[in-house]
């Protein structure tokens, strides 16, 4: 059962039905699921957790469905923390993990908005959504959809990643491409989405999405058994995982699952070629300026005007932690570098946050002894035309086979 109580907006603190079918606040801006946590506190044990199955749906408690039997789930969330000695010994740090959010179903973690955002679509009766997208968050919602039986629109850029958009078209989604800014997307979805009857699916253009998101950092405190790492870094493009992330630490923290006093540093990696939170951070900015001049960044990262920018840069604020951007030579040399030491085949987007740990060692901001928790979202399978295509012998008969062998 779900403890849900009211939608409140994150701005100006108005409240809303969670019955009906909402969007964002009178006022603009997005709303979040507020649950009854005394309510939790009193009839929860986290001890119940361990019978339940490894999906997300193991919080359903702190989940916004309130009937099951809408649940559209393919299996997604509860992914693996990885400890990481090979990394950690190359960077001096004595316990580095990884959580690997490649082992979700469409291979990324936006399988876990797709998730929920999908069975609420399917409990408030909605037949069809529209969103943009870089490309995994598309492909999620495409599958999520498939199963569920809503129509789904897709609006992406048209140098898409081939594999999202295979996922995508398999799914029998309705895709358009279109050549044009990124961030001018999200107007085309808002007009189609009035003038066509649709649902706009959009980050924080609906309150569900990061409830999903919101169960990385619900597993995160259950793995470390309920004693958070002292430091999480996370690959940030539209920012929608670290508000899930923090606000599931903020409810945990409050029904007195977690301590409120040990809260991690959180820190967001961004490309040097589009890194809208670093300037933003940088310069001690509220909110993110338009990145006009987006160079070699690959679709999970690549959000030039974040929707959810505001909050993100508050809760780095409130967590001490810190913005920084890394160029994309040294991530790709990462994501070969974790492959051979620690035999994980991270995406991209994952390797920034190597590579932001060697430069946060170096500056003394990551200590020797500090719990390190990094986030990889999505396989790096998905990416396979990203990286050169290795040159190995042709081998024509026994006889040529190399003395090493």
């Amino acid at each position: 059962m779900s403890f849900i109580s009211y939608l409140e907006c994150c701005h100006c603190l108005k409240q809303y039905p969670f019955t009906e079918i909402q969007t964002t606040c009178s006022c603009g801006y997005p709303l979040l699921v507020r649950y009854n946590l005394q309510q939790v506190q009193k009839e929860m044990r986290k001890e119940v957790l361990r019978e339940r199955k490894g999906t997300i749906w193991r919080y359903e408690e702190l989940l916004p469905v309130l009937d099951s039997k809408n649940i559209i789930s393919l299996g997604e969330g509860y992914t693996p923390v990885l400890r990481m000695n090979q990394m950690g010994e190359l960077f001096g740090i004595d316990q580095l993990f990884l959580k690997n959010e490649g082992q979700n179903p469409t291979g990324t973690f936006k399988d876990r908005g797709a998730s929920v955002g999908v069975s609420k679509l399917k409990e408030l009766k909605i037949p069809a959504v529209i969103l943009n997208s870089t490309g995994n968050a598309s492909a999620a919602w495409a599958a999520y959809c498939a199963k569920s039986g809503i129509d789904l629109y897709s609006i992406l850029p048209h140098d898409v990643q081939e594999s999202c958009l295979v996922q995508g078209w398999l799914n029998r989604a309705h895709i358009l491409l279109f050549r044009m800014a990124i961030h001018k997307l999200g107007s085309i979805v808002e007009g189609l989405a009035e003038a066509k009857g649709l649902f706009n699916g959009n980050s924080f253009k609906e309150p569900y999405r990061v409830e999903g998101k919101k169960t990385m950092g619900l597993e995160i405190a259950e793995m470390f058994q309920w004693e958070l790492p002292d430091v999480i870094v996370y690959p940030t493009g539209t920012g929608t995982g670290i508000v899930g992330i923090w606000k599931a630490f903020s409810e945990l923290s409050e029904i007195g699952w977690v301590s409120a006093t040990k809260m991690p540093r959180l820190v967001v990696v961004q490309l040097e070629g589009c890194a809208p939170y670093v300037k933003a951070y940088n310069e001690n900015r509220e909110k993110c300026e338009l990145w006009e001049n987006i160079q070699d960044v690959p679709g999970g990262i690549r959000s030039p005007k974040p929707r959810c920018d505001f909050m993100v840069l508050n809760i780095l604020r409130k967590t001490e932690g810190i913005a920084l951007a890394v160029n994309l030579k040294e991530t790709m040399n990462m994501q070969k570098e974790v492959a051979a030491r620690e035999g994980l085949y991270i995406c991209p987007e994952g390797a920034t946050t190597l590579a932001a740990v060697k430069h946060l060692v170096k500056r003394g901001w990551i200590h020797k002894k500090e719990r390190v928790l990094l986030m990889n979202t999505g396989n790096g399978l998905k990416y396979i035309p990203m990286i050169e295509r290795p040159k190995v012998n042709i081998i024509e008969s026994e006889a040529e086979i190399p003395p090493v062998w």
